[in-house]
């Protein structure tokens, strides 16, 4: 399976999966601990996915665009049920972020590059 200019990997905690967020295919393959390729899924919305973390209680992917300016949150079904955030400059806006983790609080912490700024926000989008 081709990973066309692959951003990152992280390590979905409830399968044991890696996750590879593959921004030149604009997708997330997904292989086993082994390598092996297993699924790859996209979405019409995705423009450049470059990061991910995981929510372990509720089973939910948290992907960062890049692009979009925003999150999309995947089920463990692989569909997107919802996005967070959106370009701008005020609080819980995002303008080309570049990481994402979620923190021992369940915190989305993003890396809000082109506003030069770490942001903190609640996984339903609000900041905190």
């Amino acid at each position: 399976q081709n990973c066309l200019q692959p951003q990152c990997a992280a390590l979905c905690p409830w399968t044991g999966q890696i996750w590879v967020c593959s921004s030149g295919s604009r997708e997330i393959a997904i292989f086993d601990s082994d390598d092996t390729f297993v699924h790859s899924f996209t979405n019409s919305a995705f423009l450049f996915p470059c990061a991910v973390t995981f929510k372990m209680e509720t089973k939910e992917a948290f992907v960062l665009d890049k692009r979009q300016s925003s999150i999309f949150v995947v089920s463990s079904n692989y569909q997107v049920t919802r996005s967070i955030g959106k370009q701008g400059k005020k609080s819980g806006c995002l303008n080309t972020p570049a990481d994402i983790l979620i923190d021992n609080k369940g915190r989305l912490i993003v890396g809000d590059n082109g506003n030069d700024r770490i942001q903190v926000l609640d996984t339903d989008g609000t900041f905190v």
